[in-house]
């Protein structure tokens, strides 16, 4: 189901984004915002995305060669916006999230996982190494989970769910500690490598 994912950690995450969009959706049809090769399959599934030669290795029935700061869809269109590792990718978090508000159906969910600045591997590398390899070039926007949920508030979003990939630190791998990564990212998500928030659309929520 996930055939461009090659980590196991990375497999578990999106594993876990896609579980809980499928949980707290009330209907079938979801877009997938910046969806690259894409990580979500389904019949009724969109995808869209700039990077055509990504696009069209997306297995997905619908895709779309657009920017999710202007998605070419009407007005409550969608019962779930899936954003994997794409929120990051703009200086503008705000627009993408208000399209998403815009094209999701009364109390449609959008689920969003992107790294976390405030996880214990990113504090980790802060404290030791250096603040600039903690984000990726191509990361415009670092997000804690204050900071992701603020935006999703003011753009008409209720949370419903958090969850995270794993807490990681290092020699975990090395001294056979994953499992407990795993375990602790499920009761303080807040210090996962990626935090994953699942919200609902508010009617007339919106700043």
């Amino acid at each position: 189901c996930y055939p461009n994912i090659k980590d196991e950690v990375r497999l578990r995450e999106e594993k876990e984004l896609m579980t809980l969009i499928d949980k707290y959706k009330t209907g079938d049809l979801t877009v997938d915002f910046g969806c690259g090769t894409s990580y979500y399959t389904g019949s009724n599934a969109v995808g869209i995305d700039l990077d055509r030669e990504l696009l069209s290795k997306a297995d997905l029935e619908h895709k779309v060669l657009a920017s999710y700061t202007h998605a070419p869809f009407r007005e409550e269109m969608f019962d779930a916006v899936i954003m994997c590792h794409s929120l990051e990718h703009t200086n503008m978090p705000e627009k993408p999230l208000s399209e998403a508000y815009r094209i999701l159906k009364p109390k449609g969910i959008i689920g969003i996982s992107v790294p976390n600045m405030k996880g214990l591997h990113a504090l980790f590398r802060l404290v030791f190494q250096d603040i600039l390899k903690c984000i990726a070039p191509d990361h415009l926007t670092a997000f804690t989970p204050r900071r992701l949920k603020e935006y999703l508030h003011s753009s008409g979003f209720k949370i419903v769910k958090e969850a995270g990939d794993i807490v990681y630190f290092p020699l975990m791998k090395k001294f056979k500690m994953m499992k407990l990564g795993y375990f602790l990212a499920k009761i303080i998500p807040k210090l996962s490598n990626v935090y994953i928030v699942i919200a609902q659309k508010i009617r007339g929520g919106k700043k």
